[in-house]
């Protein structure tokens, strides 16, 4: 029983050496993988490789996931509560995610100008598609922070009636997200069975993988501590946040395909996409179950007196 807990604590935490081995076995699954597709062509092996793969990346994200908890709790934030001017940002989380969703909308108003632009000069569908996206991301993340920021100045003191508009906020978010589905699946279903209108570069695929696995962590990383806030605000904007990463792992599926493969791959973009729609539809339901429960027991709590 102590061998069994003793190598359920070392997978837990196995520090440097482990993360290196979980690293170094995620690149050769990826290049048995390579290899077999490239020179052998052997199903039973490409998909047991994958299988491989995936689970070995997982754990590889659930230990860098681990060790940026650890760098925050240990550096980020005694730096963050040692300064006044920083302190606000990791005491009030609503706080920190509405200045966190503002830096995000504009990132976001920099990729839809893009892809609109390019979409106008190329008369491209799948840009201006994107562009319609990345403008639906605006709307949600731009509607969530100016209602808090609405609510926060009539509700300042009260208490009560504040914590009740965040969770009527957070459920309008739960049904807006329907809205972020669909335009993912009108995108998703149009890279599934076409192909980008330019094939980017090596180097693009890398660094839009790379940006990818980033937008994973932080995304896994900001949902765990605002579950554990329980703020409403706080969990609505993680959730655009990881339905975005969601699209973000369907894109980067698409640009390895178009840059590595000469096959389509659509059976590969069709399940990717299906995850990718799943998850974000379990954040509609989830959330709108929840903030109606949180809603119903709040007006019907006990009154004292």
């Amino acid at each position: 029983m102590d061998e069994k807990k003793r190598l359920i604590d070392i997978l837990l935490d196995p520090g440097w050496v482990g993360s290196l081995l979980s690293f170094s076995f995620v690149a050769a699954f990826a290049l048995g993988i390579y290899f077999n597709y490239a020179y052998y062509g052997h199903i039973a092996v490409y998909v047991a490789l994958a299988i491989l793969d995936l689970f070995s990346f997982a754990y590889l994200v659930y230990l860098i996931v681990i060790f940026c908890i650890r760098i925050y709790k240990g550096h980020v934030f005694p730096w963050l509560y040692g300064h006044k001017l920083t302190k606000p940002l990791v005491t009030n989380y609503a706080l920190q995610s509405a200045v966190s969703a503002i830096i995000s909308v504009a990132i976001n108003v920099g990729f839809a100008i893009f892809n609109l632009v390019i979409a106008i000069l190329n008369s491209s569908v799948w840009y201006g598609a994107f562009a319609a996206y990345y403008f639906v991301l605006i709307a949600l993340r731009t509607s969530i922070v100016s209602s808090y920021y609405r609510s926060a100045r009539k509700h300042w003191f009260d208490k009560k009636a504040l914590e009740l508009s965040k969770k009527k906020i957070s459920l309008a978010n739960g049904c807006f997200l329907f809205l972020m589905e669909a335009s993912m699946a009108f995108l998703i279903g149009h890279m599934v069975v076409d192909t980008p209108p330019v094939v980017q570069s090596v180097a693009f695929a890398v660094v839009n993988a790379i940006y990818a696995l980033y937008k994973l962590i932080v995304a896994i990383v900001n949902t765990v501590i605002s579950r554990l806030s329980g703020d409403p605000i706080g969990k609505s904007l993680k959730d655009i946040s990881l339905a975005d990463t969601c699209m973000s792992l369907m894109s980067l599926t698409v640009v390895m395909i178009s840059t590595f493969s000469a096959d389509s791959h659509t059976l590969v973009k069709s399940i990717v996409g299906f995850g990718a729609c799943l998850v974000v539809g379990l954040l509609c339901v989830m959330t709108i179950i929840r903030e109606a429960v949180g809603i119903y027991r709040f007006n019907h709590q006990p009154k004292n007196g």
